[in-house]
């Protein structure tokens, strides 16, 4: 995806989760329906996709796509604290788009994108009115920091 497909992407959150594992948490085996964007904080669990298997810890960012097959676990030992969201990425036209991120790429812990998973944390909590549309905005503001990072475009 080119910084021109990724400036016109429309957000539709599903779900939204700060996520605080407990020692039998698991994404059951599923071909996900939406976009799964994971950020994890601290804690060590285990993604399959498409069958390869990822060990991710603090600081990894997992992106899985709309279609894939997926399932994960945690570490008993050393329990994840992450932010999940949940969402359908189109075009502008309504044409599924992918994420340009790896299933899996460190970028560290940052403070800056942990203060705006935190922000949406309250906005979605709250329900206030139009939250909706401020947690789109957020977590825009998210995936453009991620792009960023990644993509060295800072």
């Amino acid at each position: 995806m080119v910084e021109y497909d990724f400036n016109n992407i429309v957000v539709d959150i599903h779900y939204f989760n700060h996520r605080i594992c407990t020692p039998d948490w698991e994404i059951t085996p599923r071909i996900t329906p939406f976009i799964n964007f994971t950020y994890v904080v601290s804690g060590q669990g285990e993604f399959i996709v498409n069958d390869t298997r990822y060990t991710v810890r603090g600081g990894d960012l997992i992106c899985v796509q709309k279609g894939y097959s997926e399932s994960a676990s945690v570490n008993s030992d050393d329990l994840m604290d992450c932010y999940s969201v949940n969402a359908y990425i189109t075009d502008f036209l309504g044409n599924d788009l992918p994420l340009p991120f790896q299933v899996v790429t460190s970028i560290g812990i940052r403070e800056d994108i942990i203060a705006l998973f935190q922000e949406l944390t309250a906005t979605w909590l709250l329900r206030d009115s139009c939250y909706r549309l401020k947690a789109r905005a957020i977590f825009m503001l998210i995936l453009t920091r991620c792009y960023q990072i990644i993509f060295r475009t800072d």
